[in-house]
């Protein structure tokens, strides 16, 4: 799926994110019209991984990219999305927001449907212990 993601990100006006976590927290952006995840415009020459990757260590983020945990077109806005599982040794300070407990996940308002599925569904399977791959538009697809 590593490979459907870059592929996607190929394509002009993508977004590739990330779901920074350090041990029970996630960080999040605060904006006026909710909370987001960390996410820039993918590089269609750099790809998925390496413009998400550039994009937080230049923010002052020091972690560890993992696996795309959900990658989804948003029909209203005509973009493909992705979203990598990061991992963070320490809650470094970074202008990309706050980190935020996963328990309280569910009580935020975000900027848009699709980041409220994308952190329900994190903080259900954070619960439970597996993650597991979304695949699919901003309202219907397959967990894989």
């Amino acid at each position: 799926m590593e490979h459907r993601a870059e592929q996607l990100s190929k394509h002009q006006g993508s977004i590739v994110g990330a779901i920074v976590e350090y041990e029970d927290t996630v960080l999040l952006s605060r904006t006026s019209q909710g909370y987001t995840l960390p996410q820039v415009a993918a590089d269609v020459q750099k790809g998925s991984v390496e413009s998400v990757r550039e994009y937080l260590q230049a923010n002052g983020l020091n972690c560890e990219l993992g696996a795309v945990y959900s990658i989804y077109e948003n029909l209203e806005a005509g973009q493909n999305t992705c979203f990598y599982r990061a991992s963070s040794e320490q809650a470094d300070k970074t202008r990309l927001g706050e980190y935020i407990e996963v328990s309280k996940l569910a009580e935020l308002d975000y900027v848009s449907a699709d980041i409220a599925s994308v952190m329900t569904r994190y903080a259900d399977e954070k619960q439970h212990g597996v993650f597991r791959l979304y695949v699919g538009d901003q309202q219907h697809g397959n967990i894989h």
